[in-house]
């Protein structure tokens, strides 16, 4: 499929020309070109978005290259092809194109993260950021998601912050509220039982015994509604250890290594690692990511939902989001530029 949206000009060009519509399947002959042409007001692609192709029996992820990684709405004058597999034909998903809607409170959702898209790292929401978020929500529907629990959520947004959108979601979407009303929430401990659970935890605390950081300081794991989050350092570590951690981890893969030793202990259980922020990792099972707020939205409801956030890339805690077909997903990495792309957008 493909994520990014559309403005005036999409096409296929092969031995023939094709009209793609803006949603369905498409099925191209072995060996097109897929040519993304932008001149005028032709493509408009949001920085670093996902293109997708999906032949039949697998999946292939690449990157838009840099002549069309760019933010709306400058559009260059560019050309740029994608080979599809020749070795058989490929099925093209297109998502349903909302960008004709205008935005409205009744057809247009705006989802955001937290961390380093509404607040920087750990940090309280700012003042102008608040009132940017009251100035939107006189024009869409907007609300959060983030994979702490409420309580970190209350620390950086306010203790009110369910009040300040139409929808709000911790743990991903496992504990969500619309209009200030608390929804269904669900279980890691029923998921996945108390052995399982115990498991986990057991292996976990061996591990990190064993690690050989510069730094170690307590709360190693964290038991929310619908997660474990682990953290190497520590989650009581101060603001100066946790950014040194974080370039300790850039360049050692402290986190990617016991991701992905995890994933070898324990591949019988399906779960799903996130890493996020500076300086921990999630693990919840599969389907339980940020898209799981998805499910309290009913598809009928808005035309058109957006998502903004800052690790988007395969393996961050936006990814699965930011990439999923019924968003449109927008990478940003300050509040400053959430707030600049917003009114861009919708003024």
């Amino acid at each position: 499929f493909f994520s990014p949206c559309f403005s005036r000009e999409r096409g296929v060009r092969g031995p023939t020309s094709h009209s793609l519509p803006m949603a369905g399947n498409v099925e191209l002959p072995v060996g097109t070109v897929l040519l993304l042409c932008c001149s005028g007001l032709a493509l408009a692609l949001p920085c670093g978005h996902p293109l997708q192709v999906a032949p039949r029996g697998q999946v292939e992820t690449r990157t838009i290259p840099s002549p069309l990684a760019y933010a709306p709405p400058l559009i260059p004058p560019c050309r740029e092809s994608f080979w599809l597999p020749r070795t058989h034909k490929t099925v093209l998903h297109l998502r349903g194109g909302g960008e004709g809607v205008p935005p409205s409170r009744e057809s247009t959702l705006v989802l955001f993260d937290i961390d380093g898209t509404l607040t920087a790292p750990r940090n309280v929401v700012t003042p102008d950021v608040l009132a940017f978020l009251e100035k939107l929500r006189s024009k869409v529907s907007i609300g959060v998601v983030g994979g702490s629990d409420m309580a970190k959520a209350q620390e950086q947004l306010g203790s009110d912050y369910v009040s300040l959108f139409d929808y709000a979601f911790s743990e991903n979407g496992l504990v969500a509220f619309r209009q200030g009303e608390a929804l269904e929430s669900a279980s890691l401990r029923e998921h996945l039982g108390e052995a399982n659970l115990r498991r986990i935890i057991d292996w976990t605390l061996t591990y990190l015994a064993r690690l050989d950081i510069p730094v170690k300081r307590g709360t190693f794991i964290e038991f929310r509604s619908g997660l474990l989050n682990i953290s190497p350092i520590g989650r009581n570590c101060n603001r100066s250890e946790r950014d040194a951690f974080e370039a300790y981890d850039r360049e050692h893969r402290v986190r990617a290594d016991m991701v992905k030793a995890m994933q070898d202990e324990f591949g019988d259980l399906q779960l799903t690692y996130s890493v996020g922020g500076q300086i921990s990792f999630d693990v919840f099972p599969k389907g339980w990511d940020k898209t799981y707020c998805l499910r309290h939205i009913p598809e009928e409801t808005y035309q058109r939902i957006l998502f903004f956030g800052d690790k988007c890339d395969p393996g961050g805690n936006d990814w699965e989001i930011f990439a999923d077909p019924r968003t449109e997903g927008h990478k940003v990495q300050s509040p400053e530029e959430t707030v600049s792309m917003c009114s861009k957008l919708f003024g």
